[in-house]
C-alpha cells in the first residue's frame, strides 16, 4: 500500500495539489476498485494484503 500511496503523493506535488489525508485514504480505496475492474486483482491483493479499509462516515479510511 506504502507504494501506492508514495506514487499518489508523487502525482499531486509535481501538479502542485495539495492533498488531505482524507483524500489520500479516498484516492487509494478508489484506486484499489479500479485494479479489480481491469483484471488487474493480482497487483490490487499485493498492494491491500496487509492493510484493510474501514468504512468511516466521510468515507474509507485506512485506520494506521
Amino acid at each position: 500500500m506504502r507504494e501506492l500511496v508514495d506514487y499518489i503523493l508523487y502525482i499531486a506535488d509535481k501538479d502542485k495539489i495539495k492533498v488531505t489525508q482524507l483524500q489520500l485514504h479516498k484516492v487509494s480505496y478508489f484506486a484499489l476498485g479500479y485494479l479489480f475492474r481491469i483484471g488487474e486483482q493480482r497487483l490490487a491483493e499485493d498492494l491491500y494484503a496487509e492493510e484493510h479499509f474501514q468504512a468511516w462516515t466521510y468515507g474509507p479510511v485506512l485506520p494506521e
